[in-house]
């Protein structure tokens, strides 16, 4: 990406929804001509399923047309199982008019189906991968998920999961895992990761994305952008990005 791409801005907006809250960035490039160009919005949304149930979901389509994401990375997905006979997913791209959709399990044969992480997007990906990290203890299964993207004709990933909740030594080995992920494509691409860490930032597991190389999405305060439960984060790199 070219040093025009330094020149950017980032708004905040915070949404509850049942007890769901959602953080969306703006960032506004100078440059124009690519698979996204001017403007590219990012938003997280752990959906909460294990609350939702059956429900149609319209509520939580509502909030993702009130923002207007060009990328909606989600966490908590249920996908035909006991619990809801949806595809969750597929019915909020439906629902959103959000064409392109890419799931990821992370709990797989669970209540006769699927449980895990996915995105909806405006334009379809360059490329995906996929990532799923088995449970090595009391932990839960987790899912990455990878988009590739070009941002003003640069290349560019976009991935997004959801954390164990069980502990920090959880965290702590889920992340080393994604981080040799990143990785084994390349170790200098620009990426941003959006997810449900379950982590606040100053927790030692999380110190290790910025160790190696990524930044909190900030606003124009300086100010780490976050919800209220401080676990819910965005990170990029390279910082002069």
């Amino acid at each position: 990406m070219s040093d025009k791409r330094k020149a950017c801005m980032f708004t905040k907006k915070y949404t509850k929804i049942a007890g769901v809250a959602v953080l969306y960035i703006a960032l506004v490039s100078m440059n124009a001509g690519a698979q996204y160009t001017s403007q590219v919005k990012l938003m997280t949304y752990n959906i909460n399923a294990e609350a939702h149930e059956s429900k149609s979901y319209s509520d939580i389509a509502a909030v993702i047309k009130e923002i207007k994401p060009d990328i909606c990375g989600m966490q908590k997905l249920d996908s035909v199982n006991t619990r809801n006979s949806l595809y969750v997913l597929k019915s909020l791209s439906e629902q959103t008019s959000m064409p392109n959709f890419e799931y990821q399990s992370a709990m797989r044969n669970y209540l006769s189906g699927s449980y895990g992480v996915g995105f909806l997007a405006n334009q379809a990906p360059l490329s995906t991968r996929r990532l799923w990290i088995q449970k090595t203890s009391s932990e839960q299964d987790r899912g990455v998920l990878e988009m590739g993207i070009t941002i003003d004709g640069s290349p560019a990933r976009v991935i997004v999961t959801h954390l164990a909740h069980e502990g920090a030594s959880y965290r702590t080995s889920q992340i080393q895992k994604i981080l040799s992920w990143i990785d084994e494509v390349s170790s200098t691409d620009p990426v941003l990761i959006m997810a449900d860490f379950n982590a606040d930032s100053a927790e030692t597991s999380m110190q290790q994305f910025t160790k190696a190389g990524y930044e909190y999405v900030r606003g124009k305060n300086g100010k780490r952008l976050d919800t209220t439960q401080n676990i819910n984060h965005m990170l990029y790199r390279p910082k002069d990005k």
